[in-house]
């Protein structure tokens, strides 16, 4: 059975379009790429009001050094810390609390 690429693609995108948490996906400084519908009713921002912001731009800002801090433990393979409580800032300014896990980056590898 073989899996295209495009469709594990498509899959993966409906699960994270479509999941009740919010998930972003940030580059290696910390940007945001994409993130996905449960950003406005959690944050109060459309998704695409979040692509090209710093994640630290929502972080609470007695937080936000800590948040920094983290950042480059999240990107090694075995994190100081792998999941990470911080207060978020809602376009509203009222304060919610969620947990930034680690996820590793995909990795692909090709088959013969």
């Amino acid at each position: 059975m073989t899996i295209l690429p495009a469709l594990l693609a498509e899959e993966n995108s409906a699960l994270i379009d479509n999941a009740l948490d919010l998930m972003v996906v940030l580059d290696a400084t910390g940007h945001i790429l994409r993130a996905n519908a449960a950003a406005l009713p959690l944050l109060g921002y459309a998704p695409d009001e979040l692509v090209g912001r710093h994640y630290n731009e929502v972080v609470h800002p007695e937080q936000r050094e800590e948040a920094l801090g983290i950042q480059g433990s999240l990107q090694n393979e075995y994190p100081e810390r792998p999941d990470i409580p911080l207060r978020m800032r809602r376009r509203d300014g009222r304060v919610v609390l969620m947990s930034m896990p680690r996820a590793r980056p995909s990795r692909t590898s090709a088959s013969s």
